[in-house]
């Protein structure tokens, strides 16, 4: 099936999809002005993920009915799913990523809620895609197993990607932290500097900490105040995709929702 089939389904038969406003309350705040996202197929991740069958977060919640749906598209070549997300950023991009042609209210693009880039070709059109985005509207990031496919950092033509290190293990415990920082070191050797590392629970706090032979930031988004509201969202945080907002090497994320925290 060629691409141009494929991108002339119905939405609902694509093998990606995108919002220009995510209503998932960790992405989007009233405060922010929230953030644009994107979906794809699981045939774009790495079946060396390790949380790929049991642990992955398409199958919590209500992204879970995305994942299936995603999945069950017939087209499973990872470079023309990412070239018909590449180009499907660029629209969304053109018609103003939800901005109203004002630049100051462009939201944020947070690429593969579900889903990679499995190969290095597929990254460099994301990637690519990703760039015209922020010229045109405004940041884009993701994260990605692909290193555990050798797909190198550059392959991602700049774009801001954090390597994501499993912590945990099979039955939800902590692995070792030997086998963390040897995860950390290939990921690095392929030029990666940025990590979001997978931990069973935040039990230190919301404030910066040494892991594993860095800096972390425990995820901001994953706290709730007493009152059960999160303590910020993606779209106020910019941890993720604006380097210079903290002095940290990696971010941590549980897998649940998070405990409840003061802010």
């Amino acid at each position: 099936m060629t691409a141009l089939r494929v991108w002339n389904k119905s939405p609902w038969q694509r093998p990606f999809s995108i919002s220009a406003y995510s209503q998932n309350a960790k992405l989007s705040s009233v405060r922010g002005g929230g953030c644009a996202a994107t979906y794809a197929s699981q045939h774009t991740c790495s079946k060396r993920c390790p949380l790929f069958d049991t642990l992955c977060y398409g199958y919590a919640g209500m992204v879970s009915w995305v994942t299936k749906r995603l999945n069950s598209c017939l087209e499973a070549r990872p470079n023309v799913i990412a070239l018909l997300e590449a180009i499907a950023i660029i629209r969304l991009a053109r018609r103003g990523a939800g901005r109203l042609y004002d630049q100051s209210k462009a939201r944020p693009l947070r690429v593969h809620v579900v889903g990679d880039c499995l190969t290095s070709r597929s990254a460099a059109l994301i990637g690519q895609a990703c760039r015209y985005y922020e010229r045109v509207a405004a940041r884009a990031w993701t994260y990605t197993h692909s290193w555990l496919e050798g797909v190198k950092a550059s392959d991602w033509q700049g774009m801001s990607v954090l390597a994501s290190i499993n912590g945990v293990t099979s039955d939800g415990g902590a692995r070792p932290a030997a086998a963390i920082r040897a995860d950390i070191a290939v990921a690095r050797r392929l030029g990666y500097q940025r990590y979001a590392i997978t931990i069973p629970k935040h039990d230190r706090g919301h404030q910066l900490q040494r892991r594993y032979g860095l800096s972390c930031l425990p995820c901001p988004a994953q706290f709730k105040t007493a009152s059960g509201d999160r303590v910020t969202a993606c779209d106020c945080c910019k941890g993720c995709y604006v380097p210079s907002m903290g002095k940290y090497q990696a971010v941590l994320f549980q897998l649940d929702q998070g405990p409840k925290a003061s802010a």
